[in-house]
């Protein structure tokens, strides 16, 4: 798995910034996981495996569920992050890699990949699913795309078509778009639609998260987490200043020069990918 997202500052901002999946992107993982599970009896979720769960974004939407869940990620300061703010008895957070999981053969109820799939190596990653599942055993891919931005109405300044594409053309942006690593963004920016999971009967449901108040300020702490503008702060510092200080003058801008005023609204695309052991 890709190690770009380990520095301590980088984990902060990963889990102050970063979205959480839509509570009902969660519901239909639960739903489809019980579905394999029709039985008279009540249902006993033992276990959920998430895997490259940053600082918890989606791990902790799983305890209610399950009588544990363990969240796994290669950086060690992600999961520091993780366990100082983890208020749920039944989860764990521990360093591990995707593609060898301390995890006994046949026990897990669930797999979760939250924003983390495109990183693994399927030709190691899918034989480690297979082994860790139990039969009827459920794999969810999370994903989302960067996000719209929408002008609140009371900042009503600016070209609405260039505010709601203002995060996506700094995405592209000549100064860093030769930092993203080019076929983990492809299966990002293209919603997962090419993956192919190794179990029948794949489904996938789209939804939308809105995050509501959104200042200048906290978009320049979400691209702070961007692994492409990482790399090119560890390449060239100069050029990532320029690259933060550009932004902050368009987006303030919009927003009447204010850069902490909550002006905007995010519209972040999520997808889920879903398909169960046999």
């Amino acid at each position: 798995m890709s190690r770009l997202f380990e520095a301590a500052v980088i984990a902060a901002s990963y889990a102050k910034f970063r979205p959480q999946p839509p509570a009902t992107v969660i519901a239909h993982v639960i739903k489809y996981v019980k579905e394999g599970l029709l039985t008279e009896h009540p249902i006993d979720l033992s276990l959920a495996v998430d895997i490259g769960c940053g600082s918890g974004q989606c791990t902790n939407f799983l305890a209610p569920h399950f009588t544990t869940v363990h969240g796994f990620d290669t950086s060690a300061n992600q999961i520091k992050h993780a366990k100082e703010n983890n208020s749920f008895a039944n989860v764990l957070y521990d360093v591990a890699d995707g593609h060898s999981l301390p995890v006994m053969d046949n026990s897990v109820d669930l797999v979760t990949c939250c924003q983390s799939f495109h990183w693994l190596d399927t030709n190691i990653f899918y034989p480690e699913l297979n082994r860790i599942l139990k039969r009827n055993g459920v794999v969810a891919l999370i994903t989302y795309e960067m996000p719209f931005v929408v002008l609140n109405a009371t900042h009503k300044t600016g070209e609405q078509d260039m505010t709601r594409q203002l995060i996506r053309s700094f995405y592209g942006h000549s100064k860093i778009k030769s930092y993203w690593a080019a076929k983990e963004r492809c299966l990002v920016d293209t919603a997962y639609k090419t993956v192919v999971l190794p179990f029948p009967n794949q489904m996938r449901i789209d939804d939308t998260l809105i995050s509501e108040g959104v200042s200048a300020s906290s978009i320049v702490g979400y691209i702070n987490s961007w692994s492409a503008f990482q790399s090119l702060k560890d390449k060239n510092a100069k050029e990532a200043d320029e690259f933060i200080d550009e932004f902050k003058k368009v987006s303030t801008d919009m927003c009447g020069g204010d850069l902490d005023a909550d002006c905007f609204s995010l519209e972040y695309p999520f997808h889920l990918v879903m398909a169960r052991k046999k």
